[in-house]
């Protein structure tokens, strides 16, 4: 499914306002576009980020998993299923979320650094290193190495960030 011309606009006219901050503004621009429309893979995930950008997780929450639902070939509404379901605290939950698809992203290294933090999360250090590793092998190392120095998830790994 595409979307219509006037349906580009108010997804672009939405972005316009996430880029300004204003997520409420974001979601009536997208209010706008027919039901159909609102089930398509680019207005779903700009609600996403309307509703983190206002901390409404159970929101976004219910987009992720629509984006999972629709978009199963695509990792991307895996990880925001996984980062909304983490920032409600479930992070035992979002660590499965990941673990389930993993498999079918092999070379996809944002899928094994998420899986690092949460283990790092969990106190699983151990398991977090593996993650970890895997995802410098995945991606570019030295934007891994930089995004894993940032990454208060991962203070428990520093030591081990350092090194590599």
């Amino acid at each position: 499914m595409s979307l219509r011309a006037i349906d580009k606009r108010h997804l672009e006219a939405a972005e316009g306002w996430l880029g300004l901050g204003d997520w409420s503004e974001a979601i009536k621009e997208l209010e706008k576009l027919p039901p159909q429309a609102r089930l398509h893979p680019d207005p779903l995930c700009a609600r996403y980020m309307a509703f983190c950008t206002a901390k409404k997780w159970d929101l976004a929450t219910k987009d992720a998993r629509n984006l999972c639902r629709i978009a199963p070939h695509e990792v991307g509404g895996f990880i925001a299923l996984a980062s909304a379901l983490n920032f409600q605290g479930r992070t035992r939950e979002a660590r499965k979320v990941l673990v389930e698809v993993q498999g079918r992203f092999p070379k996809h290294y944002l899928l094994s650094f998420y899986l690092a933090r949460f283990a790092c999360r969990l106190g699983n250090v151990r398991e977090a290193r593996g993650w970890l590793n895997l995802a410098f092998d995945r991606g570019d190392i030295v934007e891994v190495k930089e995004m894993a120095m940032a990454e208060p998830d991962l203070e428990l790994l520093r030591r081990h960030i350092a090194d590599i």
